[in-house]
């Protein structure tokens, strides 16, 4: 009866319950069912060719046990039950009959990592509140502060301090050293030299009248060994574009007999309301440079822009004080361009 060695042939007892099971993706027509001698016309049982699942319809060929043959072909490819993107792991337990299926976290599931395989160290925070007052309106503020370090090639290493604030908030100038938070800067630096952008520190030094320092925001690229390759005896060559975070400014203040502080810093015209920007002031007295700390010589407040001078530093009338400085301003912006 079944002679076709290219078809399936399966032998199914009537006796257990029903759907009948064959293998999947029957192909439609070349089925050919048997219960015992009687072979079954198609309006006498159902398949769902997919799944392979058989219904016989006949109740009185199913009433007494018999066997039912199926013979049929399927297409000729395999596909699995189940896929998955990720298979599940499995892990036995302390009883070896017991198997523990673990599914594996997906990617959906775990979330992008735009990180993923760099060795960067990363850390941040981000702020969410709702500001209101009896003279303004209700606002929501948020603000977002990422910082990444690491290596991302071969001896190249990359330190980032990034931020969506509009307003970072000004260190307190009571310490000798500022930390990095009032900053906004991605820096690289490699065997051949270093690249920073953002908020950049440039100090050049040419002899007495060539020195320059500022603190701008632009971009700044220091390479060594490049200068002996153009002709210049010095190897370093430094070159930056920006534009300046504020004025420059330098004063005079004329002190108070035994008043330590604090003192007002102004603009170039005068006007009071400035913030300094941090870090960028250079206090002399009677032309000695002073150092920064409140055990040291001065503290500042860049917001209020004042200046106070600790009790090491006995501030007289008779004394010479002298400040430089960068400030904020709203009026105008000026383009450096240099090396």
């Amino acid at each position: 009866m079944l002679t076709d060695p290219d078809r399936h042939r399966d032998t199914i007892d009537t006796f257990q319950p029903q759907p009948y099971e064959l293998r999947p993706f029957v192909l439609p027509g070349s089925e050919e069912i048997h219960v015992g001698p009687t072979r079954l016309d198609t309006s006498e049982y159902r398949l769902d060719a997919r799944t392979g699942r058989l219904w016989v319809r006949r109740e009185d060929l199913l009433g007494a046990r018999d066997t039912l043959f199926a013979s049929y072909r399927t297409y000729p490819f395999a596909f699995e039950d189940v896929y998955r993107r990720r298979a599940p792991g499995t892990r036995a337990s302390g009883d070896s009959a017991t198997v523990a299926v673990v599914e594996e976290e997906s990617d959906s599931t775990r979330g992008f990592d735009p990180f993923e395989g760099i060795d960067l160290q990363r850390s941040g925070s981000i702020s969410r509140g709702v500001v209101g007052g009896t003279q303004r309106d209700v606002t929501v503020e948020s603000g977002l502060r990422l910082q990444l370090q690491g290596e991302v090639a071969d001896s190249v290493f990359v330190r980032a301090l990034l931020t969506d604030e509009n307003t970072p908030i000004q260190p307190e100038g009571t310490t000798q050293r500022l930390q990095d938070f009032d900053r906004v800067f991605l820096e690289a630096d490699a065997p051949q030299g270093r690249a920073r952008l953002g908020d950049v520190d440039i100090d050049l030094n040419g002899g007495t009248f060539g020195h320059f320092t500022q603190k701008v925001q632009g971009g700044a690229l220091e390479s060594e060994g490049l200068g002996r390759s153009v002709g210049l005896t010095d190897g370093d060559a430094t070159a930056f574009g920006a534009v300046s975070r504020g004025q420059f400014r330098t004063q005079d203040i004329e002190p108070d007999d035994g008043g330590q502080g604090p003192y007002r810093l102004r603009g170039n015209d005068g006007e009071e309301a400035i913030i300094v920007v941090a870090g960028s002031e250079r206090v002399y007295l009677d032309g000695e440079r002073l150092t920064r700390g409140q055990t040291e010589d001065y503290v500042i407040d860049y917001t209020q822009a004042e200046i106070t001078f600790t009790p090491d530093r006995l501030i007289t009338d008779d004394r010479r004080i002298t400040v430089e400085f960068q400030y904020s301003t709203t009026q105008f912006t000026r383009t450096l361009v240099g090396g």
